[in-house]
């Protein structure tokens, strides 16, 4: 498997991967926009992505596997060395390490690009694999409350987390 920053290259198996893993991933995160659902518009939001990228505010990365994404890992909101970390593995990939592999990789790549001193992140209270991944890729847990969020139905409690870099 290979770590890549997005480019259009990886455009058509980013559309297959949102597309082929869309019910899973809404189990646990709020759904994409209406614009991820028509490829046209779905290049359009990830042409942004790289202007965000270009301009040093984002940090997007795929894990390649063979000819297709097996994972995406996204440090956005950088600002002033500290940055927010969000990633997503399909579905067919889960519980055979690749989260941790991604994450750990991902954090390697974004300390040399970007000079980051703290990296943060956020998981469901009730989703105890996302949480071991931050745990294993040396995040701690910094809010004894936690953060409440609507996903479909349901009201879900969000830890928060830290790592230092520095």
């Amino acid at each position: 498997m290979k770590l890549e920053c997005l480019a259009p290259c990886h455009f058509d198996m980013l559309f297959e991967f949102e597309r082929g893993n869309k019910a899973w991933f809404e189990q646990y995160v709020p759904a994409r926009p209406a614009s991820y659902s028509q490829y046209a518009s779905f290049v359009t939001a990830q042409h942004a992505l790289l202007e965000e990228q270009c301009c040093e505010t984002s940090l997007f990365l795929v894990l390649i596997d063979e000819n297709r994404i097996a994972a995406r890992v996204n440090f956005t909101n950088i600002e002033e060395a500290e940055c927010e970390l969000g990633y997503r593995v399909g579905q067919a990939y889960r519980n055979g390490g690749i989260a941790t592999q991604a994450v750990h990789d991902s954090l390697l790549l974004a300390q040399q690009k970007l000079d980051l001193c703290l990296v943060y992140a956020k998981a469901a209270t009730d989703n105890p694999a996302s949480i071991r991944v931050l745990e294993k890729s040396g995040f701690s847990r910094t809010k004894q409350r936690p953060e409440l969020m609507r996903l479909n139905e349901d009201v879900i409690k969000l830890a928060h987390f830290e790592l230092s870099l520095k």
